[in-house]
């Protein structure tokens, strides 16, 4: 053997050593594809499981919901399995599943019609109708509880989401608080304009559907809320965001509030996604 080949073998070696613990095994991430009896389609949904799990154990459930015109595969681009194993592995937070669910461009609501929407001084942006608040509650969760090592208590659901995955997540949890301990909502697209007749078709639905009124009307006092958005987030979700978190305050709810530099981008995400498994599952004896 050449120096060349034994300098090649070291260095495969080392990377090997050095890499392993940063990296996230393919075993540990399922790509699944659900029938959807509610939605009439398959589904994708990405599902982290943790290393080194005992057979009897049980872990919580972390659920999140990418962004518009996003999939799942937004929360591996910005590297949230891969940083989750590593902190998990570095006893930084508990072990935990991750449940990366597909709700195309719906807000995670029920409604019935799909529309071509004119985004004010952007695209023309396709939202899909069906019942995917539904869906998430009467499929994705039952499916997760049955085929993985997950808590099927609230005490052990957590549910978050970027973008208009925040407002999905955000809605989920408000609207059904005993099923979940925890949200999310990262820069959070809280449209609550009710001109957005796709999303708000009359006033009771906006009343039933707008997270800031259900902040309002529900009783949210077992739920643990955290808010962030970018200080430059350019999409104008700032003032929206404030003022829920200064709600949810006044009502009681255990609510943090973070604004800290950054835009409406993954580079912002990407950035906070070790506080964002801090909150859902940081180790409270470190």
């Amino acid at each position: 053997m050449n120096r060349t080949h034994t300098q090649i073998i070291i260095i495969v070696l080392c990377f090997l050593v050095l890499g392993a613990g940063s990296m996230v095994r393919a075993e540990n991430l399922d790509k699944i594809s659900l029938q959807s009896d509610i939605l009439q389609q398959p589904m994708e949904i990405l599902v982290y499981q943790p290393p080194e799990a005992e057979p009897s154990e049980t872990f919580p459930v972390l659920y999140l919901f990418h962004g518009q015109s996003e999939s799942p595969a937004m929360f591996k681009r910005l590297g949230l399995f891969r940083k989750a194993e590593q902190m998990i592995l570095n006893n930084e937070i508990k072990p935990v599943i991750i449940v990366a669910v597909d709700i195309q461009n719906s807000f995670g609501v029920n409604t019935l019609e799909s529309a071509d929407v004119q985004i004010p001084n952007g695209p023309f942006i396709h939202y899909d109708g069906g019942f995917y608040e539904d869906y998430l509650v009467n499929e994705v969760v039952p499916f997760i509880e049955s085929h993985y090592p997950a808590q099927t208590h609230a005490g052990g659901r957590y549910v978050g989401g970027i973008s208009m995955g925040g407002f999905a997540a955000l809605h989920l949890a408000f609207r059904h608080p005993e099923l979940f301990s925890k949200v999310g909502g990262h820069s959070p697209a809280l449209v609550t304009d009710e001109s957005f007749d796709w999303l708000y078709p009359d006033h009771e639905t906006w009343l039933n559907r707008n997270p800031l009124r259900l902040a309002q009307s529900e009783d949210l006092s077992a739920l643990n809320v955290y808010l962030d958005i970018g200080l430059q987030d350019q999409w104008g979700f700032i003032p929206a965001t404030k003022t829920l978190a200064e709600s949810l305050k006044q009502n009681g709810i255990d609510c943090l509030l973070s604004l800290t530099e950054g835009g409406h981008t993954s580079t912002y995400w990407s950035r906070k996604i070790p506080d964002y498994l801090m909150f859902y599952v940081g180790r409270e004896d470190i």
